[in-house]
């Protein structure tokens, strides 16, 4: 868990008191009447550095407070990717727990993906969070494991020998078509 004021903060997002925050302190603009809806802008934003100590599949929560509709939303990119929308749900005033989803191609209310994950290497990883509507608050981020469920496949006829080289946690197994007889 990284708190938001611990991280490189950049122009108008700046860590200020916040009820009901860990610490009582978290980012946000605090009032500086500042929007950037059309893409984000390099000069606010909050930089995490991260470093992964097992490649794996993760999605990342935020601790999050979200005021009003017009201010419930940051700039999001990993690694230097191509930043996305992040809608945050009305919070009703307080902090709380949220993944963060990916408007794509949906709406405020039904983004494209609900959870976004992003598959990291052992390393150096960065997560920027830029300004999009003032007043969005944060107050600190966590990066939450996927857990990876084996996968099966089936052939028609045959058996087929399947193994995971993305983790030793799944053994080589045989699979069965459904034949009984195979």
């Amino acid at each position: 868990m990284v708190e938001a004021e611990n991280a490189n903060l950049f122009d108008a997002l700046e860590s200020g008191t916040c009820e009901g925050a860990s610490g009582a302190v978290c980012v946000s603009t605090f009032n500086q009447d500042r929007v950037e809806h059309d893409a984000p802008n390099l000069n606010h934003r909050i930089v995490f550095d991260i470093y992964i100590e097992v490649h794996n599949l993760y999605k990342i929560a935020g601790w999050v407070k979200a005021s009003a509709p017009e201010d419930n939303s940051f700039w999001v990119g990993v690694d230097g990717s191509v930043p996305w929308i992040w809608d945050l749900e009305d919070t009703n005033g307080v902090f709380e727990s949220q993944l963060i989803n990916n408007r794509g191609t949906g709406d405020e209310n039904s983004p494209e993906v609900e959870a976004v994950s992003f598959l990291l290497d052992e390393g150096h990883h960065t997560l920027e969070i830029y300004l999009r509507e003032d007043d969005a608050m944060l107050d600190r981020i966590s990066l939450v494991p996927v857990e990876l469920e084996p996968v099966a496949m089936l052939s028609m006829g045959q058996s087929v020998e399947v193994s995971s080289t993305f983790s030793a946690q799944y053994q080589a197994f045989n699979v069965v078509d459904g034949d009984i007889s195979t």
